[in-house]
């Protein structure tokens, strides 16, 4: 009877210790996973929102390597090394508690063993003749057997719970950079309670009063007290030399970094509402077009914002419908990653079919034609001036001849407007222009066919009221 008791109870331990196990399991990895995925989202939220100036001092090696090599660890290594420390922790306290309760006289060499293994690991042998010691000990049989079996595992599990505990607290350092990560600052608030007037921007005019932008706080000022005025619909063309400050001109109108002065759309100033009321009515055609893992339709229309026939219409302007009819499923096909089974002209299009779905009144072209080939770069060129006419459009440029047709042109230098007119009177100076001399640059041929494209546009231009008055 007494045999069967002690056998159910055995059994009885033996499920419960299983249960447990099973459930201590579980519940470290849940947590551990959940502490994981809660870390990434906040790094990830805080890296979105973090000012450019983060992206330009640190490189996109180190921010991607605390996504993957960092939460790689939090996510594979540290739970399990983590289950192990815990797991050799209670059991050498079980250990030292069993030989403690049998021989008391354990606890005394216990204490220093411990400060040996954590500080001073290699007098391991030294320790271990103390325990040696306890054989002599006047105990019964069964207890000195108890008492040098448990002495001897117990020396085990500190050497096993020390190099745990090392590992765990090494990894822990994935833990602190990606807290790190945590805790960027962020740009100012997304959304305020001040909100611009229904429907704004209507037309799209640009006014800049005495604006500056610098990336920092104190740091240069790379855009230094401009003042201008851009009007609703006109096709600006902003050239330069590198480094003159022509795609930071985009960035301050994104407030990308706050600015100094005043800038105002449609008469309202940009720096009074939400940076999302601001830059959800700029689209922006980047140089380096941006294309996501997903679909085409995903990627025209992430929010789903737009019925078929909208999307179609906007990929047969851009005349990119052939192309993505022949996908195997069309709009649902799988795009490879970063859009590469589209050439760089071809994913150009696709971020001109999105601002024209958008049909927002300001389109900013940040070199967008720099990397493709002349027939995508007249197709551009071609879709924005019949498709965004009602657009104000501000083309960043390094050829000259994607803007010579455009109303005007603003010559940044050394981060201010050097000059800001129609392109044949600023190629009328007589060639002492910051743009004339640009123009020169090119050669004699390719200039003389630029001044004369200047000089049909401008011609043009100012023909049409003198044929209307005339007619009329």
């Amino acid at each position: 009877m007494d045999t069967n008791f002690y056998l159910y109870v055995f059994t009885g331990v033996t499920v419960a210790v299983v249960v447990l196990s099973t459930v201590r399991t579980l519940f470290m990895f849940y947590n551990c996973i959940m502490a994981s995925h809660n870390l990434h989202n906040t790094m990830f939220h805080a890296i979105i929102r973090t000012p450019i100036l983060f992206f330009d001092t640190n490189p996109v090696g180190r921010i991607l390597n605390r996504f993957s090599k960092d939460m790689g660890q939090l996510d594979e290594q540290l739970p399990w090394q983590f289950v192990e420390f815990v797991q050799y922790t209670l059991l050498t306290v079980g250990v030292v508690i069993i030989v403690g309760v049998v021989n008391p006289w354990v606890f005394i060499p216990v204490v220093p063993l411990l400060l040996i293994f954590l500080y001073l690991r290699q007098y391991f042998l030294a320790t271990s003749r103390d325990v040696k010691r306890l054989e002599a000990t006047s105990l019964d049989g069964g207890l000195v057997g108890l008492t040098v079996s448990y002495s001897i595992i117990m020396t085990v599990f500190f050497q096993w719970t020390v190099r745990l505990s090392t590992e765990v607290e090494t990894m822990m350092t994935s833990a602190e950079r990606v807290l790190e990560y945590t805790k960027l600052d962020p740009e100012v608030e997304p959304e305020t309670k001040v909100d611009p007037p229904a429907g704004w921007p209507q037309h799209g005019s640009i006014a800049l009063q005495n604006a500056s932008f610098s990336y920092s706080k104190g740091g240069p000022e790379v855009l230094k007290d401009l003042t201008e005025t851009i009007a609703a619909q006109e096709k600006v063309g902003i050239v330069g030399r590198t480094g003159a400050g022509k795609s930071s001109l985009m960035h301050m109108l994104l407030r990308m970094a706050e600015i100094e002065g005043s800038i105002r759309i449609d008469g309202v100033d940009i720096s009074t509402i939400g940076l999302f009321d601001l830059r959800s009515q700029i689209s922006v055609i980047p140089q380096d077009p941006v294309l996501f893992s997903g679909t085409p339709r995903k990627n025209l229309d992430p929010f789903d914002q737009y019925t078929d026939s909208e999307l179609w219409s906007a990929l047969e302007q851009v005349q990119l419908k052939p192309v993505v009819r022949e996908l195997s499923m069309a709009l649902e096909a799988e795009l490879a990653e970063c859009g590469t089974n589209f050439s760089v002209g071809q994913r150009q299009l696709v971020c001109l079919a999105r601002a024209l779905l958008r049909r927002t009144k300001i389109l900013i072209i940040d070199e967008a034609t720099a990397n493709v080939d002349p027939r995508t770069d007249e197709l551009i060129q071609q879709v924005i001036r019949s498709r965004f006419e009602y657009c104000t459009v501000l083309t960043i440029a390094h050829r000259l001849n994607t803007v010579i047709d455009s109303g005007r042109i603003m010559v940044i230098a050394d981060g201010r407007i050097a000059e800001f007119g129609e392109p044949y009177q600023l190629l009328e100076s007589g060639g002492s222009g910051q743009f004339g001399r640009l123009v020169a640059e090119l050669g004699a041929t390719e200039a003389a066919r630029m001044r004369s494209i200047a000089r049909q546009c401008f011609h043009r231009k100012h023909a049409e009221p003198e044929t209307m008055d005339t007619r009329l």
